[in-house]
């Protein structure tokens, strides 16, 4: 075997196994070198590891985090927010807090209401209000779900006797002060208010019929058919992986749907892919065989009158909070430019495989979303486009991003667009995946009659 065969055998290898775990983390290069960076557990791995090759910053830091400089956070070393020159300082800050980074120190997880020191044992721990919560070890009952004769929005699907831990520590108390915030997409506290420590639980079979073995992320859901809203979902799940500094995509994920037909997420479905490599499921599915998911089951048949466990489980921030994120934001005026929003289009567009496009210099494109809706409609569509016709280097084209277009590529079109033009509406969320330099033109209605 020649030298030089050798050598290219060697090199092979090592490209095909260079830092395999910072592969696995799937995220673009900027939010990766901040989540190595700032967490350091994956810091002190990357400087033993010989392949990774990150430019390890210790000080580096989203901005949320208990030792995080403002100087050394990604939103002031990015410097994409921006605010009119005559504001206050403070004004920024508000800012910041409401529709950034800054947010995320007020969601997070600092109330231990059950743990243990033995990690067979269990733990849950929460947000002011639970509107987020982290937990292990500890199970939910559904004999009250009744899904077949259940509605959508339910919040009595859990009572007493249907949440339960091991914990060697169970702070009563503090969980109930924290009880005052109800809502379906507000909190968790309609499905934790009855959580209590059971000594004799055990993460078994005689206790379970359901073990989830992965990390799970249990989701209650805004409306499935309208983007806006639903994104409402996806921002706040993002945000909350960033508390919990974790990107993991081998994860579970339930639809906390109590409605019998289910979520029927058939328009934005695809993009769960972006959050886990596993199809999600629904409650309704315990009524069905689960043998396929392959976990721990007592039975094949299963239904939904069920104790379902959970190694690890997050319960994230929810659509409809008050003074919440991307929906409910009480933003002050002067700014704009949000660093969190920015790193959500990233990780989502990256996720997806949709790769990052340049601006093209000799030409403009003009992307014209016209939906066929009775309220979004462009009446003078003809008009408009006969305007924009005289004008030199422009392409327009006009889309309906209706359920016949796959979003992907929706979203593949709206990442290429210059200038982005729309009726008031849901739709407009796309501008989220618009590049930097895009501009969006806003078209209002001013109630005239439709023809």
């Amino acid at each position: 075997m020649s030298p030089l065969f050798c050598t290219f055998i060697l090199l092979y290898f090592f490209i095909v196994c260079e830092s395999t775990w910072v592969k696995d983390l799937n995220l673009p290069r900027q939010l990766l070198e901040y989540h190595i960076s700032s967490n350091k557990n994956l810091r002190d791995r990357c400087s033993e590891d010989p392949t990774c090759k990150i430019n390890l910053n210790a000080s580096k830091c989203f901005g949320f985090e208990d030792d995080c400089i403002n100087e050394n956070s990604l939103g002031f070393r990015s410097k994409f927010t921006s605010c009119d020159n005559n504001l206050n300082p403070k004004v920024a800050e508000k800012f910041y807090e409401q529709g950034d980074f800054g947010y995320l120190e007020s969601r997070l997880v600092k109330h231990s209401i059950c743990s243990s020191d033995d990690s067979s044992k269990s733990s849950l721990s929460c947000s002011d209000h639970l509107t987020h919560c982290i937990g292990s070890n500890i199970y939910f009952d559904f004999s009250n779900l009744k899904i077949k004769s259940s509605t959508r929005y339910r919040q009595d699907v859990i009572q007493p006797g249907q949440v339960e831990g091991n914990c060697e520590n169970f702070d009563r108390k503090l969980l109930d002060n924290n009880l005052n915030v109800k809502g379906y997409l507000m909190s968790w506290a309609d499905e934790l208010q009855h959580f209590k420590s059971n000594l004799d639980f055990k993460m078994d079979k005689e206790h379970c019929d359901v073990i989830f073995e992965k990390p799970t992320v249990v989701m209650k859901l805004d409306a499935a058919v309208n983007l806006y809203h639903h994104f409402c979902d996806f921002v706040n799940l993002y945000a909350s992986l960033h508390i919990n500094q974790t990107f993991n995509q081998d994860i579970d994920i339930i639809l906390w749907d109590t409605h019998p037909g289910g979520y029927n997420d058939h328009y934005y479905g695809i993009t769960w892919k972006a959050f886990s490599r596993n199809e999600p499921f629904e409650l309704k599915e315990f009524g069905k065989s689960l043998e396929f998911l392959n976990y721990e089951i007592t039975e094949n048949i299963l239904s939904d009158q069920k104790r379902v466990c959970f190694k690890n489980v997050m319960m994230p921030l929810l659509a409809r909070q008050r003074s919440g994120l991307f929906y409910n934001s009480p933003l002050v005026y002067g700014c704009s430019g949000s660093t969190l929003l920015k790193t959500f289009s990233q990780f989502i567009l990256h996720r997806l495989g949709i790769k990052p496009q340049k601006a093209e210099l000799e030409k403009v494109r003009i992307v014209i979303l016209s939906r066929s809706t009775a309220y979004r409609r462009i009446l003078n569509i003809k008009e408009l486009l006969k305007s924009l016709g005289h004008l030199p280097n422009v392409t327009t084209r006009v889309v309906d991003y209706n359920e016949r277009i796959p979003f992907l590529r929706q979203l593949n079109t709206t990442s290429q667009t210059d200038i982005f033009i729309g009726m008031h509406g849901a739709g407009l969320t796309h501008l989220l995946f618009l590049p930097d330099w895009a501009a969006i033109f806003e078209i209002i209605s001013l109630g005239l009659k439709r023809k």
